[in-house]
């Protein structure tokens, strides 16, 4: 296995590891999608490496992990990184900042996905997720952007 790939793989640990971090009550609603942040990242980076397979394994991996209906994470992140995949060129272009826009929609698509399939899953926490991941998209962009710059990740 390259190491591209070891260092990829830990990223989107990192990410599950925050998604998994318990929050207070009162927080929860506002806990940002790391691992979908995680995941439109690589895939506008590397559109050939991490596509929509990565997305379905993820939400699959997510799925076990939180104890959600089995395929809705899989079905949401699969088709956020599909919709990233199909305008990264025109993403890319942006700055990061304009990019948290873009951002906002797809985390909204995935919790309205999620709350469609399983409302008893997701309830009413759409809107929180939403703008605290739009709003640390850029952190995330930097970071993930300086490694795969320090590591020479193609």
């Amino acid at each position: 296995m390259s190491r591209n790939i070891v260092i990829i793989m830990l990223t989107f640990l990192l990410a599950i590891l925050l998604m998994l971090l318990q929050l207070p009550e009162a927080w929860q609603m506002f806990r940002p999608e790391w691992v979908m942040l995680v995941l439109v990242y690589w895939a506008l980076a590397l559109p050939k490496r991490v596509g929509v397979m990565w997305g379905w394994w993820m939400g699959l991996l997510m799925d076990v992990l939180l104890g959600a209906h089995l395929g809705l994470l899989a079905f949401a992140y699969a088709l956020a990184t599909y919709l990233a995949l199909k305008f990264y060129l025109q993403l890319r272009q942006y700055p990061v900042l304009q990019q948290t826009l873009p951002v906002f929609f797809l985390v909204i698509f995935v919790k309205l996905i999620a709350a469609t399939m399983a409302p008893e899953f997701v309830g009413r926490l759409v809107w929180g997720p939403a703008l605290v991941s739009a709003a640390v998209w850029p952190f995330i962009f930097t970071v993930l952007r300086w490694l795969r710059r320090h590591f020479h990740i193609r």
